[in-house]
């Protein structure tokens, strides 16, 4: 089970034009998650239409701690030491207003890594 996070992928240098002349990388310098504030997220649960979700009273919302893959926890280990949560501002009085959100990502653009998930 996965809590509601937004995956970033770093594009490398070397890229692979499909047949329909879009291009996909070859290689990632970074591949990396974010995750949203829980108590931001138990607000936006209460709001429509997340209250018509069918499988909310049986499975819930995952938890960033409790991500099966342990992307938020290891974050905070002691290979990871970053903070993987974005800051997040209302853009009025209520959440229904609108929410801005933001993150600073340092990337080392000479890393190098396959590309699994190319098309």
């Amino acid at each position: 089970m996965k809590p509601l996070r937004d995956r970033a992928a770093v594009e490398g240098t070397e890229k692979m034009l499909l047949d329909n002349g879009a291009f996909v990388p070859e290689t990632l310098s970074h591949v990396g998650q974010f995750f949203f504030e829980d108590d931001l997220l138990l607000q936006v649960d209460k709001m429509w239409p997340y209250v018509t979700n069918p499988i909310r009273d049986t499975y819930g919302r995952t938890r960033n701690w409790r991500d099966s893959l342990n992307i938020f926890e290891d974050a905070h280990g002691p290979e990871g030491k970053y903070n993987p949560v974005f800051k997040t501002h209302l853009l009025g009085g209520v959440i229904s207003q609108g929410v801005i959100a933001y993150i600073t990502m340092g990337v080392n653009a000479s890393a190098s890594y396959p590309n699994y998930w190319r098309g």
